[in-house]
């Protein structure tokens, strides 16, 4: 019998998360072999995305941790799709 597909896609953080644990990793090692503070793969694995600062930041960070982790790069455009950028604010009154 086939296997029930899930209803929702695994979220990126858990994802990352499960596979570095499959591969018997610790965040310590993870973040030795990246090159990166602690800090910075663990806000990856939270979705702490707004932690790591400007987009070209997350997307260095989360390619190389997907490659790290042997996952498909394609993971990485679920952060992109969901990062908002901050809207515009009038600095001076309008003269409506």
């Amino acid at each position: 019998e086939p296997i029930q597909n899930p209803l929702f896609d695994e979220p990126l953080g858990m994802t990352l998360r499960h596979a570095r644990q499959r591969k018997e990793l610790g965040i310590e090692t993870v973040a030795r072999q990246l090159k990166l503070p602690v800090s910075v793969i663990e806000s990856m694995e939270k979705e702490a995305w707004q932690n790591l600062g400007a987009p070209i930041y997350v997307k260095s960070y989360l390619d190389g941790y997907l490659r790290l982790l042997g996952l498909p790069a394609s993971l990485a455009s679920q952060v992109r799709a969901s990062r908002s950028e901050p809207g515009l604010v009038a600095m001076a009154p309008s003269n409506k």
